[in-house]
């Protein structure tokens, strides 16, 4: 009775499933896996007539020493649905990634293998939308949106943000030399801007002059000598708009593999889940490519006036506001590697498909087919567990950073502890992830 329910609900699926299968960050990797099984379905006619042949052989051979011949034609009839189900009735399907907004069109693939996973990866699609309206962190930091711990990778990752453009980098060293060293002797930039929630707005100096290097376009590059606060405000901060602009579109948004606008509209909502204060993604970088580019300028200073007193506490005190290199680099690495945990279970499934339906075959027997639905429906589990996991590092950095931020809003010298906790909450998040498939 068992498997006559079994064999009715199976055949029905495609009644249930729809064209799409849905994925989370690694669209890309189950198209290319889907054309692989396309391809290898499409050439194994061989592997089916050796699985049919050799198991009528078993078949017959165990029954007829049964004297249970009819057996022979439920086995028969079984190879007939599965031969076909999973190698010669094809249908195009649409991969359809829910993070980072692609969709790749995969056709002939096999409908047995479609049909299943659409289905399942449409219920675990619903369910992770029911899971999100109950565990909710703001909706640009949900799971099904921006990925695993989006908002301790994007802030470690934007401790590296720094000016890319020649002219930039040479304008913002002399302007340090020039501008910035003279206006802390005379009390311009306040001694306290390290602890500044505007660290770009606290560098204007007057009275001063300095170098500025520019090339409009259709020009050749200039060099211009101009006072401190026409190179601030013509110059200055349109560079610190640009760079940090060009950091969020183009170099964040392709390490975290998703859109410029909605990495910077995740941004703007780790501000205010970090530090209880919303400013958009642009301010959030400039933030820190302000720390950054300070640094460096003061460096240089030291270096020029002969290791000046002043110039290197500033930067040793800017210097102990970033995490180390490799804390750094090894969050970013942790973040990047965490969707792969499910796109290689997902392939691994994907691939092994073809491989049991053959077994299921040879054998004449359901329970290769029923190990299939079993493990789509343990992989369908994945993503609302990752969404409540999410939820639960979101809360405990909501309840810690604050307190080290001490109320400001990215203060530096609270940015070492910070980072480190953010640090140590994404490592812990990346072994978390690796046992979600055994949970």
């Amino acid at each position: 009775m068992l498997k006559l329910i079994f064999t009715l609900f199976f055949i029905s699926i495609p009644a249930f499933a729809i064209d799409s299968i849905y994925t989370w960050g690694y669209g890309e990797d189950i198209r290319n896996i889907l054309i692989s099984i396309k391809f290898f379905t499409a050439n194994a006619t061989y592997l089916i007539n050796t699985a049919i042949a050799i198991g009528l052989l078993l078949v017959m051979y165990k029954e007829t020493q049964e004297n249970n011949t009819d057996r022979i034609m439920k086995v028969a009839f079984l190879a007939l649905i599965v031969s076909q189900l999973f190698f010669h009735s094809t249908k195009d399907y649409m991969v359809e990634d829910e993070v980072t907004n692609q969709a790749f069109v995969v056709t002939n693939v096999p409908v047995g293998i479609g049909e299943l996973f659409s289905l399942f990866t449409s219920v675990e699609r619903v369910l992770i939308k029911a899971f999100e309206s109950s565990y909710s962190t703001p909706n640009s930091l949900n799971f099904s949106q921006v990925g695993l711990g989006f908002s301790m990778a994007a802030h470690l990752s934007t401790n590296s943000a720094s000016f890319i453009d020649g002219n930039a980098h040479e304008t913002f060293m002399e302007y340090t030399t020039n501008c910035i060293a003279s206006g802390m002797i005379d009390g311009q930039i306040n001694k306290n801007i390290i602890m500044s929630e505007d660290i770009v707005g606290s560098m204007r100096v007057q009275g001063f002059e300095t170098i500025v290097y520019y090339k409009n376009f259709g020009e050749p590059e200039k060099v211009e000598q101009m006072s401190c606060q026409n190179a601030y405000d013509n110059h200055i901060l349109k560079y610190f708009s640009y760079e940090s602009n060009d950091y969020i579109h183009t170099r964040l948004a392709a390490q975290m593999e998703l859109e410029g606008i909605k990495v910077e509209g995740a941004l703007q909502d780790t501000s205010g889940l970090f530090f209880g204060i919303s400013k958009s993604g642009k301010d959030y970088v400039m933030q820190q490519m302000g720390k950054n580019m300070l640094k460096k300028g003061l460096e240089v200073m030291a270096m020029t006036t002969g290791g000046d007193t002043q110039a290197l506490a500033y930067s040793s005190a800017l210097s102990s506001s970033t995490m180390e290199n490799q804390w750094q680099q090894a969050g970013i690495m942790t973040q990047s590697t965490l969707p792969m945990t499910k796109a290689y279970l997902t392939s691994i499934i994907l691939a092994l498909t073809p491989l049991l339906a053959l077994l299921s075959i040879m054998f004449g027997d359901w329970k290769y087919i029923k190990m299939i639905v079993t493990l789509l429906t343990t992989l369908m589990l994945f993503s609302p567990i990752a969404s409540v996991i999410n939820y639960l590092m979101y809360l405990k950095l909501e309840e810690m950073i604050p307190i080290m931020s001490k109320g400001l809003w990215m203060p530096m010298l609270a940015m070492r502890d910070i980072n480190s906790q953010g640090f140590s909450y994404l490592n812990y998040l990346s072994y978390a992830a690796m046992f979600i498939p055994i949970l």
